[in-house]
């Protein structure tokens, strides 16, 4: 059993990455049409972005992390259950988009501050709007197979590992699990710099 001391020496020596949030945060709330879906998912960036820098300040405070990443959210608006079952438009619901740019401009906003208060900590946006994006435009090259047509598995109403859902024989050939989630192999293109859409780091 390492001593206090000795597991405080290995948090400060290690690499977080973490999310800045969830999407779900933000496309859960165009299921409720009874106000502009549109105001209501601005309105909660500031407590959402808020609660990141919370935890951000608790993970270096109290346990002592000194080097971070903290990825900004991806093109939830290119998604396949907001783009095709929320008018979509042959390619990205802009609305949902503007929202998640929006989070993301707060966040860095509120990491800028955070490398004020803890100068000694290293505090780097990671950006996922960018490599989503140049995934999406460059499927074809990359070997993926249209990404509005199909996915590996779930059938728009069942996400991916539902009961009684069969998955695709080759994963490597789908953007997507189901109607939401990338699939490991778009991640590893993600986080592949050789492959040229690996995320941009500040």
């Amino acid at each position: 059993n390492l001593t206090l001391t000795a597991r405080r020496d290995h948090v400060k020596s290690s690499l977080f990455v973490f999310t800045s949030g969830s999407r779900n945060d933000y496309t859960t709330i165009r299921g409720n049409f009874s106000s502009p879906p549109l105001e209501k998912m601005k309105a909660i960036i500031p407590d959402v972005v808020a609660a990141v820098k919370d935890y951000l300040k608790k993970l270096i405070i109290k346990y002592g992390a000194s080097k971070i990443v903290v990825t900004g959210l991806n093109k939830a608006g290119c998604t396949l259950d907001v783009g095709l079952f929320h008018d979509y438009k042959p390619h990205c619901n802009t609305s949902t988009n503007a929202v998640i740019a929006l989070h993301n401009r707060f966040l860095k906003q509120e990491l800028a501050e955070l490398r004020k208060e803890l100068p000694d900590v290293l505090l780097v946006y990671g950006d996922m709007w960018g490599p989503t994006g140049w995934l999406l435009h460059h499927y074809r090259t990359l070997g993926f197979k249209q990404p509005s047509d199909r996915f590996c598995c779930g059938n728009g109403s069942k996400a991916c590992g539902s009961a009684g859902l069969p998955y695709c024989q080759n994963a490597q050939e789908y953007m997507f699990w189901d109607d939401r989630h990338l699939t490991d192999h778009s991640y590893r293109m993600i986080a592949d710099p050789t492959v040229g859409c690996g995320p941009r780091m500040r």
